[in-house]
């Protein structure tokens, strides 16, 4: 067994590339996202689940579906376009230990 020494770790000195991306504007927009995110979840759950509900089955009859101008899928109803397209998706940093 090798001898024990008695130094100390170096300090961890932050690098591009090593250190986590910070841009300040970014991290600002961020946190009122997840503010008015958390007041939104709580005032309305039954709006959320029925959203989710809709881009299921709208992805589920995706090849039934036109394409708009911009090649995104869509179904109209009563003059309102239901756009099926690719959205923001949060996940937590698994290292965190949260969930998403």
């Amino acid at each position: 067994m090798p001898a024990k020494t008695n130094t100390e770790p170096l300090p961890f000195t932050p690098a591009p590339g090593v250190a986590p991306l910070s841009i300040p504007e970014v991290d600002k927009a961020v946190a009122k996202y997840e503010r008015l995110k958390e007041k939104r979840c709580e005032a309305s759950p039954g709006e959320i689940a029925a959203k989710q509900e809709l881009k299921k089955i709208l992805g589920d009859n995706r090849l039934k579906l036109p394409q708009n101008e911009d090649g995104l899928r869509f179904y109209r109803k009563d003059g309102v376009d239901y756009i099926l397209e690719e959205t923001l998706k949060r996940r937590a940093d698994d290292e965190a230990g949260g969930e998403e």
